[in-house]
């Protein structure tokens, strides 16, 4: 769980690009920006989900966030601290995908599990995407497959195999194209 604290849940991915922001100016900016809201709202549905006799909200936080911003994430997805969605619009994120610290994704992004998995655990079903990764509009990452740190997938790219550290990802099937 990467928000300890309630307050953690309303600036923990802010914090890159706004560094003095407080936990009620994110509220504040959660009403003019629909990415700021959507993060917010995933944010407090998992904490709320991890916590005892609490954990009932989660799933109409989770259902309000889908209602409002078009952001369905599971609550057993694990997500790294400064997430920043750039349009929150179709964006899907499975039970067991690992996402890491300053990710940058984009609208129409599904990170899910793929056929192959069925009747393995939860965790060998779906992606890992490492740190400072952007994954671009449409892209859909399937299964799992590592996402090295700071590699690109380019929009509308289908990822069903493994991409290395640093480098760039198109097409369908994504092929890697160069390195950074």
């Amino acid at each position: 769980m990467v928000c300890k604290t309630f307050r953690d849940c309303f600036c923990i991915d802010f914090r890159g690009y706004l560094p003095n922001i407080t936990p009620w100016g994110a509220f504040l900016l959660s009403f003019s920006e629909s990415r700021v809201l959507a993060v917010i709202l995933m944010r407090l549905s998992q904490f709320f989900y991890q916590k005892r006799g609490l954990w009932r909200l989660s799933p109409l936080i989770k259902r309000l966030n889908e209602f409002l911003t078009g952001f369905e994430c599971h609550l057993g997805a694990t997500i790294g601290e400064r997430l920043f969605v750039a349009h929150t619009q179709n964006l899907v994120i499975g039970e067991g995908v690992i996402i890491g610290n300053n990710v940058t994704i984009y609208n129409g992004v599904t990170l899910g599990a793929s056929s192959r998995g069925i009747g393995t655990s939860v965790n060998k079903r779906y992606p890992i995407v490492g740190d400072e990764v952007i994954i671009y509009t449409g892209a859909k990452i399937l299964g799992y497959v590592h996402i090295g740190a700071g590699a690109t997938v380019g929009a509308n790219a289908v990822v069903l195999k493994d991409i290395p550290a640093g480098c760039v990802a198109v097409g369908v099937p994504a092929k890697i194209i160069l390195p950074h």
